[in-house]
């Protein structure tokens, strides 16, 4: 993904509210809320992966929510995969 060529590496974390409320933010400029960045690798994500919630990206998606609530509160798991930019370049394409 995107987020590894910049970084040069990966890490797994377990993505819980401290990844999101405390590294997260010092590993990525979340100053525009219209372009989510590239947060997962795509070989590596799991099936209940999401990102987190849509109105406050310092707060997990919760496992409990159904799916349904989940779509719609959360950030994608293709967006949280391909950041905003390139999810929309690949959209565009179909």
């Amino acid at each position: 993904s995107q987020a590894h060529r910049d970084a040069a590496f990966t890490l797994n974390f377990n993505l819980t509210g401290d990844f999101y409320e405390k590294i997260f933010p010092k590993m990525y400029d979340l100053s525009d809320k219209t372009k989510f960045p590239p947060i997962f690798g795509s070989n590596h994500a799991g099936f209940l992966a999401m990102g987190p919630l849509k109105e406050d990206w310092t707060k997990p998606c919760p496992v409990e929510w159904t799916f349904k609530e989940r779509g719609e509160k959360c950030i994608s798991f293709q967006e949280a995969i391909y950041g905003t930019e390139r999810l929309a370049r690949l959209e565009a394409i179909k």
